[in-house]
């Protein structure tokens, strides 16, 4: 995955297009509000379709690694957190009590 790159001289540390200003966050954005692909490349003349397939891949893979756990699970959790290199906050969620 060496079209997504981060640097911290680069659109502040974000995750960018082959480290030019352009963040993997803006694309999301463009194609959430309805810009095409092709619109994307006739507006980023330098991106490539292999840019954008990238993006998504990078972002596939970072909802991959989400979990919500129970409030009981989070020591647990923590405990297993504590061996990796990278770091994942987890927010408890509270069941909805019944009326």
């Amino acid at each position: 995955m060496d079209r997504i790159t981060a640097h911290p001289d680069v659109m502040v540390g974000k995750p960018t297009i082959r480290g030019m200003p352009i963040t993997v966050e803006q694309l999301f954005k463009a194609l959430a509000n309805g810009i095409t692909t092709d619109q994307l490349l006739d507006d980023y003349p330098e991106l490539e379709k292999e840019d954008i397939r990238a993006a998504l891949l990078y972002a596939s893979q970072l909802v991959d690694e989400e979990r919500i756990y129970k409030d009981s699970q989070i020591l647990h959790w923590w405990a297993a957190d504590q061996q990796r290199t990278s770091f994942t906050y987890v927010f408890p969620t509270r069941e909805k009590r019944k009326a």
